[in-house]
């Protein structure tokens, strides 16, 4: 039963990545993801599960087990560069796990050492992560967005994923933007919509626009992140380069035949 109670707490995730459901079981839809650290506004709850509103306006239901009542902010933060981190007990090599992270995670700053810098976790405890871990991102620019998005290749897909434990097309393109600081709505189809038209042959693509596709041409199902010269990266099976230009060994067919536009986020 829902609980009517509930609707002004706010909250944080508490895992490395906590998936939202389209209904409160986990035999349900993975509809998107968040990331530790990341605000919740928690709109209801039952017994297991939240139903969650996340930052970028994604509503779905996070498993109570995966998030805790928000703490005050503090300022002093870093930013996850590596891809993927271990929080430790204590600031050596072999001390025991207490959780991982992934790309792009806040943590509040603690403490820290030569090597070593002491974080705290959503729910209070106290961590280590290897400073080699943290850094920040460049300015947005083409060359930033597509370097940042190479990193990605291999990695696999997952429906609703947007970490580099998986990711689904339009997951991909909303964290490489926002680790060059733009925000982006979550599905390919409010991506397109509130990215500027480019126009409607795919040569007209610079690198670092998106490309847009649509199996029925009534909704935009997919997206992806152009590289130039007819090139795109986009996350289908696992994040791979195609290309648009029949002539091109990386050619595909069925990416040319539900092409609709070029668009993109850059002035």
């Amino acid at each position: 039963m829902v609980n009517e109670g509930i609707r002004t707490l706010n909250g944080q995730v508490n895992v490395s990545v906590a998936n939202l459901y389209s209904e409160g079981t986990y035999r349900s839809e993975t509809i998107s993801q968040a990331i530790m650290g990341e605000h919740l506004e928690i709109q209801d709850t039952d017994d297991d599960f939240a139903l969650v509103r996340t930052p970028d306006g994604y509503s779905g239901w996070m498993s109570n087990f995966q998030w805790v009542e928000r703490s005050p902010d503090k300022e002093d933060k870093v930013i996850l560069r590596s891809h993927f981190t271990t929080i430790l007990a204590k600031p050596e090599k072999n001390a025991v796990k207490l959780r991982d992270a992934v790309l792009g995670t806040q943590l509040i700053k603690v403490d820290e050492k030569p090597d070593w810098i002491q974080v705290q976790l959503p729910d209070g405890i106290m961590g280590w992560i290897d400073k080699k871990d943290v850094g920040l991102f460049a300015e947005k620019t083409r060359n930033e967005v597509v370097e940042i998005a190479s990193e990605f290749l291999g990695y696999p897909y997952f429906w609703g994923g947007k970490t580099p434990k998986g990711f689904d097309c339009s997951g991909l393109i909303q964290v490489i933007f926002a680790l060059t600081g733009t925000k982006m709505r979550r599905d390919s189809w409010m991506q397109h919509h509130d990215a500027k038209l480019v126009g409607e042959n795919p040569e007209q693509a610079q690198a670092g626009d998106l490309y847009f596709f649509s199996e029925d041409k009534d909704k935009i199902s997919h997206v992806g992140i152009a590289l130039g010269d007819f090139k795109i990266l986009h996350a289908r099976g696992f994040v791979q380069i195609n290309s648009l230009e029949p002539q091109d060994k990386k050619f595909d067919q069925k990416l040319l035949n539900t092409f609709v536009d070029v668009r993109t986020c850059f002035d």
